[in-house]
C-alpha cells in the first residue's frame, strides 16, 4: 500500500445489501473517490489490510455466492495514471458471513403420519422461505400451499397421504429487502417405516 499524504482525495467504501450477510448471497462493495467531477481512477481492493489479496480494478466489486472465507474487513484505494494522483486508503468496512440454512426432521416417519420439516438459521428471523421437493428420478420442484402441504414460514407440514419413502426436501431463505436468496439447505430424505402394530 502507498503512504497517505496531505491533499490526497479520500476513498470511501460502502457495502450492500448489508455488512452482515449469509452464505450464498451476493455482496457489492463500492469505492467512491471524494473528488467531485473527477474520473479515470483505477481501483485496488484489500482484505484485512493485506495487499497480497487479489486486486481488482472493478468498481463496484461484486462477490457472488459468498462463503465464510469472504468474512473480513475491506478497504480500497484509487490511482489516476494521467497525473500520478493517488487517493488515501479508504475506511475499513467489516463484512460478516454467517452459516448456511439447516433443514431438520427431529422424529421418525411412519406410514400414514404427517411430517413437519423446519428450516432455519439459528438466531435470525424475518426470513421468507422457499421449499422444494424431489421425487425419485425427477427434478426439483417448488412446494406450494395445498391440501397436501402446509407452508408456515420456516416449517413445512406434509400430510400423511403425501409422505412417500425416498422423497427428498430442501429449503432456502431470503430476507424481504434483499434481492438474492441463500444457497439451498442440506437435503432431507424421508425414510418411512411401517405402522407399529400392538399385539395384545
Amino acid at each position: 500500500m502507498f503512504n497517505v499524504s496531505a491533499g490526497h482525495p479520500k476513498a470511501v467504501v460502502s457495502v450492500s445489501p448489508d455488512n452482515h450477510v449469509f452464505r450464498g448471497e451476493t455482496v457489492t462493495l463500492r469505492c467512491d473517490i471524494r473528488l467531485e467531477g473527477d474520473t479515470g481512477w483505477t481501483y485496488s481492493w484489500y482484505k484485512d489490510g493485506n495487499n497480497s489479496y487479489p486486486h481488482t480494478t472493478y468498481n463496484p466489486y461484486m462477490i457472488s455466492s459468498v462463503t465464510q472465507y469472504d468474512s473480513g474487513t475491506y478497504t480500497c484505494s484509487g490511482y489516476r495514471g494521467r497525473d500520478s494522483q493517488s487517493s488515501e486508503i479508504s475506511n475499513a468496512v467489516p463484512l460478516t458471513v454467517s452459516g448456511e440454512f439447516g433443514l431438520f426432521l427431529s422424529y421418525p416417519v411412519f406410514t400414514g403420519e404427517s411430517v413437519t420439516l423446519k428450516c432455519e438459521v439459528q438466531g435470525y428471523v424475518w426470513w421468507a422461505y422457499q421449499w422444494c421437493k424431489k421425487k425419485a428420478q425427477s427434478q426439483w420442484s417448488t412446494v406450494f400451499q395445498s391440501v397436501f402441504y402446509t407452508v408456515n414460514r420456516d416449517t413445512l407440514t406434509i400430510s400423511g397421504d403425501a409422505v412417500v419413502n425416498g422423497d427428498q426436501y430442501r429449503c432456502r431463505g431470503a430476507q424481504y429487502y434483499r434481492p438474492t436468496a441463500s444457497q439451498y439447505s442440506n437435503t432431507v430424505t424421508l425414510t418411512v417405516h411401517g405402522k407399529i402394530t400392538v399385539i395384545s
